[in-house]
């Protein structure tokens, strides 16, 4: 095989294996089993693209133990850290903040975790790597090319299910926010409109016993009617506004029910997997906001 194909080959096994980490990693530590990727299918591109480039760079040099190690740390970290920051970039999401952890940089890597890739580069290129080298060298060219090309396709049909769910649940996560913005607006304007008509005919009834009190017997009667006149046009005028400002606000409430059930469909699996998820900038989880967004409608 020549080195691309070379390359395609470890990239979708070390994907899948580096999946398979993942899903196991997080079984242990959570007491649960979740599809632990960025894309839907089981594979974790990040691991694939870390094991080639520690293949092709470490692996003439496996023999010297530091070396192997520190570049596993260096390759592995690099990747790590310009692929938290280029999702970041595009999306304006964190799938993972090593904040807390000490000696980070960026919350995109830190040390504790370069050190276990140094550790897991020497043992993959050193245990790992010979027996999966066996193993597909043993495979016929025809075979391989044909599997190459079968999951190369599921592989780009997935990063763009994947890249539109996640726009998709962005853009949702947004409309939430200006829909509940707007239900607080419209709930104000109602307080104001319901303060304020009280407060106006409360004056217009005092105005006009001051009125009946200065006004002579033959015109009292006019005045009185004019009062209650003008407070029937204020009731009437106001009573108007508020069954408007009712009505839109059924109908944005209407629009946050069905966003917000678009949103946990459209991110349902991204927050399993990782309930650290956020907006970057925000200081909550996705998970959180989805359940702030959930308990504002059921108050409403």
């Amino acid at each position: 095989m020549n080195v691309f194909i070379n390359c395609l080959v470890f990239f979708f096994i070390y994907a899948f294996l580096g999946w398979c980490v993942e899903v196991s990693f997080v079984a242990i530590t959570r007491g649960k089993v979740v599809n632990r990727g960025f894309l839907n299918g089981p594979v974790c591109p990040i691991y694939g693209v870390g094991m080639v480039g520690i293949l092709y760079a470490l692996e003439p040099l496996k023999d010297n133990a530091i070396v192997l190690f520190i570049g596993g740390v260096v390759i592995c970290s690099v990747l790590e850290l310009f692929t938290g920051w280029i999702l970041d970039k595009i999306f304006r999401m964190r799938w993972w903040d090593y904040s807390e952890n000490r000696f980070n940089i960026g919350g995109y890597i830190c040390l504790e975790f370069s050190i276990m890739w140094g550790l897991g580069s020497m043992i993959m290129v050193n245990m790992i790597h010979p027996m999966i080298y066996g193993v597909v060298s043993k495979i016929p060219l025809m075979v391989i090319y044909a599997l190459l090309v079968i999951f190369a396709i599921a592989f780009i049909i997935d990063i763009i299910v994947t890249v539109k769910e996640i726009v998709g649940f962005k853009k949702s996560l947004g409309q939430l926010e200006k829909i509940a913005d707007g239900l607080k607006d419209i709930g104000d304007q109602l307080k104001d409109v319901v303060g304020n008509s009280a407060i106006t005919v409360s004056e217009k009834t005092e105005e006009g016993k001051e009125k009946l009190a200065e006004a002579t017997a033959s015109s009292r009667e006019k005045i009185a009617e004019a009062t209650v006149n003008s407070r029937e046009k204020i009731a009437s005028a106001y009573e108007t506004s508020i069954v408007e400002l009712k009505k839109q606000k059924i109908e944005m409430e209407a629009k946050y029910a069905v966003m917000l059930l678009k949103a946990q469909k459209l991110g349902k699996r991204q927050v399993k997997a990782f309930p650290k998820l956020r907006v970057s900038g925000s200081t909550i989880s996705v998970r959180e906001r989805l359940a702030d967004f959930g308990n504002k409608l059921s108050k409403k």
